[in-house]
């Protein structure tokens, strides 16, 4: 049977053990690094993705208000032609012309992406990002 100064001297030897600490260190910390950057990875994409369809529309309007002939299959077709870098299949972009009875016409370009996480966490696997942009010209 073991005394009470042997139990001591034997916790005390557990403690002054260090060997393996550094791996339940990492078993510990890691998942949490990770998740972090994987999931800046995603926003950052998600950011990317937004700011090419934003930049694209915003093109296609300011030729819309230099040349009022452009019709809306045509803005639709410039707009994608200007989209770099995402998979054309997951996006879809609606030009509509409203003629105000004024003297002048509402152009209106959206976009929308059917946006694909890379890693699924805590959000469904994929959800949409929509963009859109409105102006008004003078009636052609």
């Amino acid at each position: 049977m073991l005394s009470v100064l042997d139990m001591t001297k034997a916790l005390r030897a557990f403690r002054r053990d260090d060997k393996g600490v550094s791996a339940v260190e990492f078993g510990i910390v890691a998942p949490v690094f990770f998740s972090m950057v994987l999931g800046i990875i995603e926003v950052s994409r998600v950011a990317y993705t937004h700011s090419v369809m934003k930049h694209a529309i915003q093109e296609v309007m300011r030729e819309i208000m230099v040349d009022d002939t452009i019709t809306t299959a045509d803005m639709e077709a410039n707009t994608l032609a200007k989209i770099n870098g995402l998979d054309v299949a997951n996006l879809t972009i609606n030009a509509t012309e409203v003629i105000n009875g004024n003297g002048t016409d509402t152009v209106t370009i959206a976009a929308t992406y059917k946006f694909e996480l890379v890693v699924p966490m805590v959000f469904e696997n994929d959800f949409d990002i929509s963009v859109a942009s409105q102006a008004v010209q003078p009636s052609s």
